[in-house]
């Protein structure tokens, strides 16, 4: 059986599914009666390239593939290799598949876990909604899915029924387990390997060791990984403190955006919108498309309504989508009126954790502003989730228009 596997996480720097990866075929390339391809972005980790020194084909694009638009051009690369390699099965370990591949070859996919889904707040509004559209793709073209726990399989047929009527199995691999004890002669320590980021946990980790400390405690807790999110989350608080987009802001986000194109993306699409009026002076200095990812919502609520709403959350949201709405109106010839809301206080309660009454909140302003205007555009990517009952105008939200927009733009 000839098996094509995305072996792109073996890549460069294997993280937690790479790992998983490497152990599975480990164990698999021992039996005979299975023939591997592995297809990559690159092949610069030494986890692929022991796979290379024992045979193994290793086919790669050239250019490395980050969690933006460029995964869709990744798997065109995929599809041109599938055709070429003419598998029996093709396995799937990021468990999302972009695209609809087509040939004479079965599909397998592993799924890991639902955080996207589960937990937003730790991966963000942008790709939670990418998660759950594209897995519902996924799975209407799968033929096996293969979980790693029982807990994953139930989570998954939960949140996609669809899923139970395609086979699978719970299987996990451990290619090096420990066999040999040690004796210490520290005194003890709390160790944490990994990522920091809070969807690991590790916020919980502090406060409970905090905690300890508190109580007496004296062991010390050793954090070793990457600090993530942090340029993020401080480019906004610096916007929010300037009321507006800043000429440092401008020059973060053109360094950012220089950065992101000499690393190989295809185009960018700026999901803050408290930022997003940097897009139109950096522009000029990259040779990719650059879009606002509001923008898509703009057109539409211009295309349908002359008393437009804005709705939002932070309080320089409003002055930046209605830039770009006065905008579209004036390409399009025709006069409008912007009627802001602004929910107080409703962002700081979602970055708190508390979802639930930051979307009692919206809710209550949606269905009064309802009332005044034609059409309702929401302000930010970090409302788009909001589960409301119907109203009598149209609700715009940004979301998968933007990708759906710059993946026309990057493939004209």
């Amino acid at each position: 059986m000839k098996i094509a596997v995305d072996a792109r996480t073996l890549g460069s720097r294997p993280s937690g599914v790479g790992m998983y990866l490497n152990d599975f075929l480990k164990v698999l390339m021992k039996y005979r009666e299975f023939e591997f391809v592995l297809l990559s972005d690159v092949a610069e980790s030494e986890y692929i390239r022991y796979f290379m020194e024992k045979g193994i084909p290793v086919i790669t694009q050239g250019k490395a593939v980050y969690r933006s638009a460029g995964v869709y051009s990744y798997f065109s690369f995929i599809q041109k290799q599938l055709n070429e390699i003419q598998p029996d099965l093709f396995w799937e370990v990021n468990t999302i598949i972009p695209i609809r591949l087509k040939g004479n070859f079965k599909t397998m996919i592993t799924i890991h876990d639902m955080f996207p889904i589960e937990y937003v707040e730790y991966f963000g509004i942008v790709y939670s909604l990418y998660f759950k559209h594209n897995l519902a793709k996924t799975l209407r073209n799968t033929d096996m899915i293969l979980y790693n726990s029982i807990q994953t399989k139930k989570t998954t047929e939960k949140l996609f029924p669809a899923a139970r009527k395609i086979a699978n199995c719970n299987a996990y691999i451990i290619a090096n387990p420990l066999k040999d004890t040690w004796e210490t002669t520290d005194k003890g320590y709390f160790l944490y390997v990994g990522n920091m980021e809070k969807r690991k946990g590790v916020d919980l980790l502090l406060k409970g060791y905090r905690r300890y400390r508190e109580l007496g405690g004296t062991k010390e807790l050793i954090l070793a990984g990457k600090m993530q999110e942090d340029d993020i989350d401080s480019l906004l608080k610096e916007t929010l403190a300037g009321g507006g987009v800043t000429a440092n802001v401008c020059s973060r986000m053109l360094s950012y955006a220089q950065a992101a194109q000499a690393s190989g993306a295809d185009g960018i699409l700026t999901t803050c919108t408290s930022v997003n009026e940097a897009t139109k002076y950096i522009r000029k200095f990259l040779n990719i498309p650059v879009m606002n990812i509001e923008e898509p919502v703009a057109e539409m609520a211009v295309a349908n309504g002359t008393r437009i709403g804005i709705l939002a959350t932070l309080p320089t949201s409003p002055a930046a989508i209605g830039r770009v709405i006065m905008e579209k109106a004036a390409e399009a010839g025709k006069e409008i009126e912007l009627v802001n809301e602004v929910v107080d206080g409703a962002f700081d309660v979602l970055c708190s954790g508390d979802r639930e009454k930051h979307d009692r909140m919206v809710c209550e302003a949606l269905y009064q502003l309802a009332e005044k205007v034609d059409v309702i555009a929401f302000a930010q990517i970090s409302m788009s989730l909001l589960p409301h009952d119907p109203v009598n105008v149209p609700v715009y939200k940004i979301g998968l228009s933007g990708f759906e927009k710059i993946y026309r733009m990057m493939n004209e």
